[in-house]
């Protein structure tokens, strides 16, 4: 397939030389302070800003990590990487908040940051790639803690709200 899919299925390296499980042993210092891996971790259907390297999922990508038992379960430890950095955790499809959740440690809860823009990634991406369901247990938590917790402005409120606008649009042209 494409560089990004054998990247998400563990066969390939991402632009600078990491494997997915390279990835995965990131600490939560280094999940805050590198900003390129997030991409490939999760990835959209939309040229990134922030990151020429970046890959971007293509219609074909797309169709594959849908059908990739792998790519899905693989996706799935991602985020579990990243919830537990965020202070949420898994169980199956339902993404909860941890008894600790907090501003001073979690720091996706303040005002403004990174952190909320890769949240709106995480959650397209993973209905992107057929995590559908886990996609709206997290947006759904997200949002309740994000009023509930923090500080979190209402403009990042509606970017979880909408991200996964146009998706299931565009799964029904896809079988037109």
């Amino acid at each position: 397939m494409s560089q990004l899919t054998d990247f998400l299925e563990g066969k390939a390296p991402d632009h600078k030389g990491r494997l997915l499980s390279d990835l995965w042993q990131l600490d939560h210092f280094n999940l805050e302070y590198l900003h390129d891996y997030i991409q490939w971790l999760f990835p959209m259907d939309s040229v990134s800003r922030s990151n020429k390297h970046a890959p971007v999922l293509t219609l074909t990508d797309r169709e594959y990590c849908q059908q990739s038992e792998l790519i899905q379960q693989n996706q799935l430890k991602s985020l579990d990487l990243m919830l537990a950095y965020y202070g949420l955790i898994r169980q199956d499809n339902v993404i909860s908040a941890c008894d600790n959740l907090n501003m001073k440690q979690h720091i996706w809860l303040k005002r403004g940051g990174h952190n909320q823009l890769r949240i709106t990634r995480i959650i397209r991406s993973l209905a992107l790639c057929g995590n559908e369901l886990v996609a709206t247990s997290l947006q759904t938590c997200v949002l309740k803690y994000g009023v509930e917790k923090s500080c979190v402005q209402p403009k990042v409120l509606e970017f979880w709200q909408n991200a996964m606008s146009n998706i299931r649009c565009e799964n029904y042209n896809l079988s037109e």
